[in-house]
């Protein structure tokens, strides 16, 4: 009984079991090398092509190898041993298309293995000058199928008239299949990679949408699903500016113009905040709440503000709001004990609420254009570092009567002496230590 179906020959000969068994061992080993290539390689063709063209040339007795990738013009020489670099450099140049003019055509178009027992006598072959720079006579080459299209061709030669064997076919064609895994392994783990970097992308988006909101530890805490987030602040100040006259100004303005005036205030006013690290609270119509001291503490929130509201003062994008002179900022500034928290379902809301948010408010609606209110609380933790205007008492609507201040300058220090910092200023050098 012959040992393969279809074969009328007798038993074979030790000699030739040996050299078939030898031959399959070879084959294991090299797709085991190619196996080995692919677990390592997720992203990146080169360890398994060469493995593969390394593979194709020693087990199919073939003088060279060449692997052409699809592409949008056809198909493009990517990989290559035992070539003439002037004829890869030929070849690359000439991507080929779909047809009989060349091997690699005939493949793509039948998706087949396709061999040309000698390319110097068929009359349909049309790479005459890459052949003579090639010096090949006998060529075949293996589809790499992937999902039905055809994503490039492996193929071998020999340089002299000897058709490859119905085995070595074979064999090409696994190599074949090996270098479409791995094509389709990249196509895969690339589009992974797309994928997380598009999710990556839109989770930072929301991130900046989410800060751009609330302030950062708030957010984070919102997203470590804490429930409820309300925290009481015994020391902040809270600032309000407003712009006086605008009421009339939007009236006679078209409403692009009225949107461009808030936006460049706003926006600078925006600039300050993060050049003094404070917070942004809201802004309410044309009128802008900014605090000190929340969500985190700190015991310069009086002074900190004050710089920002003699910045925001002098800086040109409040002086020159409009060619309207009655047109001005008007701020208000007091200080004390807060209740901050996030507030909404829909559209979250960081917001102050206490006396010291509703004085403010009060200071500021019943200051003077142009100026800076401030109450007793925030002038006293001020002290001497600020030059201070005492207004008197006014009547303030809810409050009754109130003594307020103007805030006119930070003082400069004495000639020789240094400036008073708050204690947590970071300009504030730390204290000396005694050795004794």
């Amino acid at each position: 009984m012959p040992l393969f179906a279809g074969d009328p020959s007798a038993l074979l000969s030790p000699e030739a079991l040996r050299r078939e068994l030898g031959q399959a061992q070879d084959l294991l080993s090299a797709t085991d090398r190619v196996v080995h290539a692919l677990g390592r390689s997720t992203s990146d063709f080169s360890d398994v092509f060469d493995r593969v063209v390394e593979s194709a040339r020693r087990l199919c007795r073939a003088d060279a190898v060449q692997l052409f990738l699809a592409e949008a013009g056809g198909f493009r020489l990517a990989w290559h041993v035992g070539v003439s670099d002037e004829y890869a450099a030929f070849v690359e140049a000439r991507p080929l298309g779909s047809g009989q003019g060349s091997l690699v055509g005939r493949v793509a178009v039948t998706r087949q293995t396709e061999q040309i027992k000698d390319v110097l006598a068929d009359p349909h072959y049309a790479q005459r000058e890459a052949q003579a720079l090639g010096g090949f006579r006998t060529i075949i080459g293996a589809p790499m199928v992937v999902m039905g299209r055809v994503v490039g061709v492996l193929s071998v030669w020999r340089a002299r008239v000897d058709p490859f064997s119905q085995r070595e076919a074979n064999l090409l064609t696994s190599f074949a299949d090996q270098a479409a895994v791995a094509v389709r392994t990249v196509e895969l783990v690339r589009a992974l990679e797309a994928r997380s970097a598009e999710l990556a992308a839109a989770h930072a988006r929301s991130e900046r949408l989410l800060t751009n909101v609330l302030p950062v530890q708030i957010a984070d805490r919102l997203k470590d699903r804490e429930e409820v987030i309300a925290d009481r602040f015994e020391g902040a100040s809270v600032l309000f500016a407003d712009i006086v006259g605008f009421t009339g100004l939007s009236a006679r303005l078209p409403p692009e113009q009225v949107v461009r005036l808030l936006d460049g205030l706003f926006s600078r006013l925006d600039q300050l905040v993060d050049e003094f690290e404070l917070e942004k609270i809201k802004t309410i119509g044309d009128a802008y709440m900014v605090a000190a001291g929340i969500p985190v503490p700190r015991a310069d929130h009086a002074h900190v503000l004050a710089r920002f509201a003699l910045a925001a003062r002098e800086d040109p994008a409040t002086r020159n709001l409009t060619s309207d002179t009655s047109v001005q900022l008007r701020v208000g500034i007091s200080s004390g004990p807060v209740v901050a928290g996030v507030i909404g379902r829909r559209r979250f809301l960081y917001d102050l609420w206490g006396d010291t948010v509703n004085t403010a408010s009060r200071t500021e609606s019943h200051g003077i254009p142009g100026r800076i209110q401030i109450t007793d609380a925030t002038r006293a933790l001020l002290g001497e570092q600020f030059e201070c205007t005492d207004r008197g008492v006014i009547d303030v609507k809810g409050k009754g009567p109130t003594h307020t201040w103007i805030l006119q300058d930070e003082r400069a220090p004495a000639d020789g002496a240094e400036p008073v910092l708050p204690v947590n200023d970071p300009a504030r050098p730390p204290p000396t230590r005694s050795n004794t």
